[in-house]
């Protein structure tokens, strides 16, 4: 069985200049390490100046151990799927999105659902 989770709810970030980066805050990232693989809705209802946004992944909350999963640069919905045997990099314990833009004022709008498989099945 697998199980559906909101990772983030409809959300507009905006960047006042290139190079501006906006995290998830850390009390929101998700903890995956009940699952194993997965399938990342990202659905984007708007984009002004090439914003994108990436879904990372860490094996602890610290800047220097993230590292991205997959990037959504375009309008509707993508469906992602990561497999802890063929990732690259294999997904840890915490997910967290991250928005930027290389253009000046920026936004995007998007919600991100996951659907996980768990790490074992049965009693």
């Amino acid at each position: 069985m697998s199980y559906t989770i909101q990772m983030q709810e409809w959300v507009t970030v905006r960047g006042a200049t290139s190079g501006i980066i906006v995290l998830q805050p850390e009390i929101e990232y998700l903890d995956i390490s009940p699952f194993k693989d997965f399938v990342g809705y990202v659905e984007v209802a708007e984009i002004v100046a090439s914003a994108t946004v990436k879904v990372q992944t860490a094996p602890a909350k610290e800047e220097a151990y993230f590292a991205d999963l997959f990037t959504v640069s375009a309008t509707g919905v993508s469906a992602n799927v990561v497999r802890y045997s063929s990732a690259s990099p294999a997904p840890a314990r915490w997910l967290r999105w991250k928005c930027s833009s290389g253009s000046a004022s920026w936004s995007i709008t998007f919600r991100i659902h996951v659907n996980a498989n768990p790490t074992r099945s049965g009693p």
